[in-house]
């Protein structure tokens, strides 16, 4: 196994694409797009802040790390002719987002190709934890996404006052075996995340007979640690052995705060 860390994507300024009709030997610009988000252009070390326009679909099938530690945003959207569509991006065997640093998903379909499973985080592994680093996924959907271990679709570990956003988000039929069938989420040390805006989670599920949490389970451990639940989160068909909607485990001063309309018509279960 091997990781391709991209300190950016620098091909012709801050703007690249890629679809079904693009070709991963282009140069990735608009009149020139690429195919895949494996194209060799997109291997580019630079420090500039980019974005990833997704011009309909597009695949990864390699480790797609964000290596620099840095302020600068990185951007994977839809196609901006067409912004009241979504994009997708099909994961593939040996696909996954590991996310190091400053970046924001807007308007995917997340999938998986069938067959594939990662370890923990289906699409999207997270370790970030510098206060400027955080991660927005924005009217996004995962659907049939899985793990062996931790998180079907999202695997997150925040600390050191650093913070993810989710909005307007759905989950349907993301599966784990042992912790989070949507979500795994791991706050420490001052890491905050806020889930917001309509999201759905449906028939999500944990597996294993010891797990938990059959759409999320998150840990918030550590003075200003904080989980946030806003607007209408709602959970329909989900189940795991304990906390078929979440299981919160909420240590030494760790906060979990819920405001707006949250519907369960699962299980929840939270330990302090």
């Amino acid at each position: 196994m091997f990781f391709i860390y991209h300190n950016s994507f620098d091909v012709s300024g801050i703007d690249y694409y890629v679809g079904t009709t693009g070709d991963d030997n282009n140069s990735c610009n608009q009149s020139d797009p690429c195919k895949t988000l494996d194209a060799q252009h997109l291997y580019v070390d630079s420090t500039t802040e980019y974005t990833v326009y997704i011009i309909d679909s597009t695949t990864l099938s390699e480790k797609y790390g964000q290596a620099a530690i840095l302020q600068t945003q990185h951007t994977f959207t839809n196609n901006p002719d067409d912004i009241d569509v979504q994009s997708g991006i099909q994961i593939n065997i040996g696909g996954q987002f590991r996310i190091l640093d400053k970046t924001r998903f807007e308007r995917i379909d997340f999938t998986m190709q069938d067959g594939v499973s990662n370890d923990d985080g289906g699409v999207i592994f997270t370790n970030i934890e510098e206060q400027f680093m955080t991660l927005e996924i924005i009217r996004c959907s995962f659907i049939r996404c899985n793990t062996t271990n931790y998180g079907g679709a999202l695997y997150l570990l925040i600390s050191n006052l650093a913070e993810s956003i989710l909005r307007n988000l759905s989950f349907s039929n993301c599966e784990t075996k042992i912790l989070g069938g949507a979500i795994f989420a791991n706050l420490n040390t001052g890491g905050k995340l806020t889930i917001s805006g309509s999201c759905l989670f449906k028939d999500c599920k944990q597996l294993f007979t010891s797990g938990s949490g059959g759409a999320i389970f998150a840990e918030i451990r550590g003075e200003n640690s904080q989980f946030t639940f806003e607007d209408s989160i709602t959970f329909e068909k989900c189940s795991a052995r304990y906390g078929g909607g979440m299981q919160l485990e909420v240590y030494t001063k760790g906060q979990f705060t819920m405001t707006g309309s949250c519907l369960f018509t699962d299980q929840l279960v939270i330990f302090c």
